[in-house]
């Protein structure tokens, strides 16, 4: 219904509009399905940290760009050595 309810001592609900990014601070955080539906139609920025805070993922549409699905097929083409280029360059 456009907010973001959260439960805790006391339960609140924050409008979606007024969101830019959502930083998930902790692991023990529960999201729905739905939620993360509703944050990536809104193009909302979600990321997540480890129990020392530091930001280790993030949430990223498959629909971020006009073209994204056509980079998808490409890359599961790739050859296994361009893959592991890619992987030991961005992914370390």
């Amino acid at each position: 219904m456009g907010y973001m309810v959260v439960r805790g001592l006391e339960t609140k609900r924050v409008l979606l509009d007024e969101i830019g990014i959502l930083l998930i601070e902790n692991p023990a955080v529960s999201l729905t399905g739905i939620l993360i539906e509703a944050l990536t139609e809104k193009k909302i920025k979600v990321i997540f940290c480890d129990r020392k805070r530091n930001p280790v993922a993030e949430l990223m549409p498959h629909r971020g760009c006009h073209d994204s699905a056509a980079k998808i097929r490409t890359q599961i083409v790739w050859e296994q050595n361009i893959k592991r280029y890619y992987l030991e360059r961005y992914c370390q």
